[in-house]
C-alpha cells in the first residue's frame, strides 16, 4: 500500500498517551515519502530536518530513534500482529521508549 499509511497500523487506542506525538510526527513524514520501482524509500533526515522546520517541533533524540524505527519497519517489515493481551509488539515498544526517557526527564507530558 502506497497511499502514505501504514497498513497494519496499531489502533490510536494503542499508541501510549507519551508516545502519541511521535505518531504524529511520523505519520505526516510518511505522507510525504518517496516510492521507488522497488518499493517505499526511507524518509532521509533531510526530510525529518524539513519537517520539524516547517512545523516549528524539536525532536528529542528518542522520538528520532523511535522515528526511525516506525520507518525502517514501513519501508521493510510489516507492523507484528496484536498479541494475546490486543497490544501490538510495536506499540509495546514504543511505551517502552517513551518511559525510559519520561524517567531521564527527556520527556514533558
Amino acid at each position: 500500500m502506497l497511499d502514505g499509511q501504514l497498513t497494519n497500523k496499531p489502533n490510536d487506542a494503542e499508541i501510549p498517551h507519551v508516545a502519541e506525538r511521535v505518531w504524529s510526527a511520523f505519520n505526516d513524514m510518511d505522507k510525504a515519502r518517496g516510492a521507488g520501482f522497488s518499493g517505499l524509500l526511507p524518509i532521509p533526515y533531510t526530510e525529518v530536518a524539513s519537517w520539524c522546520s516547517l512545523t516549528g517541533e524539536r525532536l528529542w533524540p528518542w522520538e528520532l530513534v523511535a522515528i526511525r524505527a516506525l520507518d525502517y519497519r514501513r519501508c521493510y517489515g510489516p507492523i507484528e500482529e496484536p498479541t494475546p493481551d490486543g497490544k501490538s509488539e510495536l506499540s509495546k515498544e514504543l511505551k517502552r521508549m517513551a518511559e525510559r526517557n519520561k524517567r531521564k526527564g527527556a520527556l514533558k507530558e
